[in-house]
């Protein structure tokens, strides 16, 4: 990494080992997607080359239910043993849904509580139950935008409502047991700002004081997205499994991404390089500063962000990351930082470059690609019908 982290972590080193938070407060938070349900939700797009729009893949797919308490039951397990706190669920997203309901309401939150109640009657550890809310979760009620879905306007009276119930929705709907407190306050992070319209400087205070008096006079711990410019409990920075973590309080760290086999990706790809990017990104969370590692995600099969077990994968990342956890709460940061081959994200590959040509018995093209008109090429094929690349 940075040689600037380098040298951070040799003064920690030099003055003991230790960070100044303390161990009680460090936390590690992991986005839980929970909404895969074989065959289709979450893991199938026709779009895409084979229907198969993921960059790794659950290595039980078949499993994958996100009704089914069993399947939250392993996810939760794992995150337990590899030394998660808390599951942020994020119930909206590409190919998930809910498609026409509220975080709140989201079919599967039910099922995650009682596979959480399960393991604590076993006595293992389950990690505590908080809320990652985007624009996606903000759903069109008639009056929030003409499409919701990409502008949401929190600045009437309706958004700002619908706003506050998403949130106070949701953990009614959790069991004070298994909500996640930071500080002793309820976890709300906001994602990035993007697809809302309209927001008000005063809308977390709003909501804050709709939630003391539906609470018992408790209030959120807003972990506010830096791109939203309001200011909560504390900010961070997103991106990290993409862009490497950009440091502070809470720092994003992620495997890699690469989104290339969605038809509607267009980010460039993150190679995990084996695990080094990911060990290296850990190695930036070893400052002063920071009490949080948000890590982006537990199953982020899609954009190739998934630290639980995957096919491609097994179980490495779930070890990786109770190794890094557990120096993390101990403030124990590493000797060496895991060199990384990439300094920044490669460009995209193109795997639907040619696509139309599939069986084709000839393939000829025309037109000159440094000048051809609009920036296309006609690809003739043998039935002579011309198609657009």
């Amino acid at each position: 990494m940075r040689i600037f982290g380098m040298i951070l972590i040799a003064l920690y080193v030099l003055l003991g080992g230790e960070s100044e938070a303390a161990d009680d407060e460090r936390r590690v938070a992991a986005i839980y997607h929970a909404c895969h349900r074989y065959p289709d939700e979450g893991l199938h797009d026709p779009r895409a080359i084979d229907g198969d729009p993921l960059a790794v893949h659950p290595s039980d797919v078949r499993q994958a239910n996100y009704l089914d308490p069993a399947w939250h039951r392993k996810q939760l397990q794992a995150m337990g043993a590899a030394g998660v706190d808390i599951a942020l669920l994020r119930l909206s997203g590409p190919l998930c849904v809910p498609g026409d309901a509220r975080a709140s309401e989201h079919p599967g939150l039910p099922h995650v509580i009682v596979a959480c109640e399960k393991l604590r009657r076993e006595g293992e550890p389950c990690p505590k139950i908080g809320l990652l809310l985007d624009a996606g979760s903000l759903v069109d009620r008639g009056e929030v935008s003409s499409r919701a879905r990409e502008f949401v306007n929190l600045a009437t009276p309706f958004g700002r409502q619908l706003f506050y119930d998403t949130i106070a929705g949701f953990y009614r709907r959790v069991p004070k047991a298994h909500r996640a407190d930071v500080r002793g306050k309820p976890i709300v992070v906001l994602d990035p700002v993007d697809g809302i319209g309209a927001y008000r400087v005063d809308l977390l205070d709003f909501a804050t004081t709709r939630f003391r008096l539906d609470f018992d006079g408790r209030e959120p711990a807003w972990i506010v997205e830096r791109s939203w410019g309001l200011e909560g409990e504390t900010t961070y920075v997103a991106g990290g499994a993409l862009a490497g973590p950009a440091g502070g309080e809470v720092v994003v760290i992620g495997p890699g991404y690469d989104d290339s086999r969605s038809p509607d990706g267009r980010l460039p790809v993150r190679h995990r390089e084996g695990g080094r990017f990911y060990e290296a990104s850990w190695s930036e969370a070893f400052r002063p500063e920071t009490w949080m590692v948000l890590l982006d995600s537990w199953d982020g099969f899609l954009e190739g962000t998934a630290l639980g077990e995957t096919r491609e994968h097994g179980r490495s990342y779930i070890e990786r990351t109770q190794k890094w956890a557990s120096r993390f709460r101990a403030g124990r940061p590493p000797l060496k930082v895991p060199e990384v081959r990439d300094r920044h994200p490669r460009p995209r590959p193109d795997w639907f470059w040619g696509r139309e040509a599939k069986g084709a018995e000839s393939v000829r093209f025309v037109g000159d690609p440094a000048s051809s008109e609009q920036g296309t090429l006609s690809l003739l094929l043998s039935s002579n019908r011309s198609k657009y690349i």
